[in-house]
């Protein structure tokens, strides 16, 4: 069985934030692991509006 999860939700969840909002108290390192994790992701799973 495979679940889908937005794009969003699943950057969060490797952050280890509690709330979506808390996205936005990233400190610089946690970002830049974020997007490193971004680079890696095909661009097939994630809609135009993600």
């Amino acid at each position: 069985m495979t679940f889908e999860i937005p794009l969003v939700d699943a950057l969060s969840i490797q952050a280890d934030c509690m709330y979506l909002s808390d996205l936005r108290y990233l400190d610089k390192w946690q970002r830049v692991r974020l997007a490193r994790i971004l680079e890696q992701l095909p661009a097939d799973p994630a809609s135009l509006e993600e």
